[in-house]
């Protein structure tokens, strides 16, 4: 199943999440693959959900919150792997997700600030830092559990920004991805919260979540949020990523819907795609049932890669014109053109062939010959009259030009002997 959609300079997906539940119990080999899928969708930014969580820890951390947690050393495993493929790796600090969806209390805050900088210092310690771009609050912002003013103040100034503080004390970035709910507030009330929450954060990196995985009645909202939370991460100088969700309720979506999120996500201005999230393409997850998917993911990736860079692709290359004897044809390099198309010009394949041009027997367009008569004859008369021009003025320029002694033409005669030279 080859896909045959287009979108032209449409931002191609470049990063994904790895929540880790269908990862963690793989071994180094297939790690090693894993990572590999990856590359082959043309990502290259890879964010790590969780780090250490009430249950289990994705690293082997000696904190002591993390005593009795579950230990699957998955960090150990993926995070080398994903090194040597030059990936930019985000990794969630700590998070408990029981509590959070309420409006939680301060107490619930600082202890969530207080381990997620722990977790940075050790995170930091154990793996290289060079492979390490930055840290992710995996804890999800919504408006609804923090519409009053008071309650969105105490997250920032207590959770929020000191942990992005801190990363920052480390030369690292920090990313948060939120979602917004069209049933719960409107895009304009999710502007306003998003801009006064990240006028007072210092999070550097809002990667909202299109919405439309979760919710199908959110596909008809989703440019309209995005485009308001947009507006705020740029008024208040943040990076606006758009996360893609991948997933349609528990299964893999089709390419199609993603493509368009895709096209909603550039038609926003967002500066980066990311996804949500590997399990959802996977092939060792879903099996048989996932090749297709995976194929046409990894094959419209690599295209919307080329078209945005103006470029056309070609065995999962970009080229600036098709090589050898391709034909361009929809942004990519075809070796004859479809029945849609059938005309070539210029090594494209065209609808019509265009003004002066006519189609040969074999579909290629030719110049007429009556307009190709007018453009020799027309070349001709205009190099004709620039070389007469070229004579008169050189005729001109030597008659106005003769040197004089005492206002009369001065002659020199030149003798030429096997001697000397003498001027007369």
């Amino acid at each position: 199943m080859i896909l045959q959609l287009s979108f032209l300079a449409t931002l191609p997906i470049s990063g994904i999440f790895d929540a880790g539940w269908n990862s963690l119990f793989r071994n180094q080999s297939q790690i090693d693959l894993q990572v590999s899928n990856m590359k082959k969708l043309n990502l290259d930014t890879l964010i790590l959900q969780y780090s250490i969580d009430k249950t289990q820890r994705f690293y082997d951390s000696k904190l002591p919150f993390a005593a009795g947690t579950a230990n699957n050393s998955y960090f150990e495993r993926i995070i080398p792997s994903a090194a040597k493929q030059n990936m930019s790796i985000y990794l969630g600090v700590y998070a408990e997700n029981d509590g959070w969806w309420t409006t939680p209390d301060d107490t619930y805050l600082f202890r969530q600030r207080d381990n997620s900088i722990k977790v940075i210092d050790e995170l930091l310690a154990k793996f290289p830092q060079t492979a390490i771009k930055g840290f992710y609050i995996p804890h999800e912002i919504a408006r609804y559990y923090w519409q009053v003013p008071a309650d969105m103040q105490r997250l920032v100034n207590n959770f929020v920004k000191p942990v992005s503080d801190y990363a920052h004390s480390k030369n690292k970035t920090m990313m948060i991805s939120p979602f917004f709910n069209q049933d719960l507030e409107t895009s304009a009330q999710d502007y306003q919260f998003f801009r006064d929450m990240l006028v007072n954060s210092s999070v550097d990196i809002i990667a909202v979540q299109d919405g439309v995985g979760s919710n199908a009645a959110r596909r008809n909202f989703s440019v309209e949020y995005m485009t308001a939370i947009a507006k705020a991460a740029t008024e208040t100088k943040k990076q606006f990523w758009t996360n893609v969700e991948l997933f349609e309720g528990s299964a893999p979506a089709n390419i199609t819907r993603i493509a368009q999120q895709c096209v909603n996500g550039t038609a926003v201005k967002a500066s980066k795609l990311i996804s949500y999230d590997y399990s959802s393409v996977t092939l060792d997850h879903y099996a048989q049932t996932m090749q297709p998917m995976f194929t046409d993911l990894v094959n419209w990736n690599a295209k919307t890669k080329c078209q945005f860079q103006n470029k056309f692709f070609y065995n999962n290359t970009c080229y600036a014109i098709c090589p050898g004897t391709m034909l361009s044809f929809n942004g990519t390099c075809v070796p004859t053109c479809p029945t849609s198309t059938p005309l070539t010009f210029n090594k494209s394949c065209v609808v019509k062939c265009p003004t002066g041009y006519t189609a040969g027997t074999n579909k290629v367009c030719v110049q007429n010959k009556s307009g190709l008569t007018i453009g020799i004859t027309v070349g001709v008369v205009v190099g004709v009259v620039v070389i007469i021009v070229i004579v008169i003025g050189v005729f001109v320029f030597v008659k106005n030009n003769k040197p004089k002694i005492g206002g009369k033409p001065m002659k020199i005669h030149v003798k030429l002997t096997n001697k000397s030279m003498n001027y007369v």
